[in-house]
């Protein structure tokens, strides 16, 4: 378990601790900060995620579960501090090489949908009328 933020914690949670290999992921002191905001959304964060580790990044809202995966992908740049993903530095890629470092990189965000307005039950069905409600059951 990790903290993310030195004012609200978040746990980064690892199954596979411990294995050897070189960092996928590796943050070295970052800190963001977001412009008109007094507080880090991320402060001196320093950790490593070795290949073959599986991990969850849970934490109250405002605690920098977001911003932490938009600085993977890329979406944002640290204040300070280095990031390197898949082996690259991202303070130093160049914009036409993001979208192929997103391809390399999976992630699932709380509210991903797979298909706007269908159900698990209509895809699975194939009848998008389909509908259970609660009272079905």
């Amino acid at each position: 378990m990790g903290r993310i933020n030195r004012e609200i914690a978040v746990s980064l949670h690892k199954l596979g601790a411990g294995l050897k290999g070189a960092a996928v992921i590796r943050f070295e002191n970052v800190t963001k900060i977001y412009p008109g905001q007094d507080r880090p959304a991320l402060d001196s964060v320093s950790l490593e995620i070795v290949k073959g580790e599986f991990v969850f990044l849970v934490g109250l809202s405002g605690s920098g579960k977001s911003t932490f995966l938009r600085l993977i992908l890329r979406e944002e740049r640290p204040t300070s501090g280095t990031i390197h993903v898949a082996g690259k530095d991202l303070g130093t890629l160049a914009t036409h090489k993001v979208p192929e470092l997103r391809r390399q990189v999976g992630t699932v965000f709380q509210d991903f949908r797979l298909l706007p307005n269908k159900t698990i039950t209509s895809i699975r069905t194939g009848e998008p009328e389909f509908t259970i409600w609660p009272g079905n059951f």
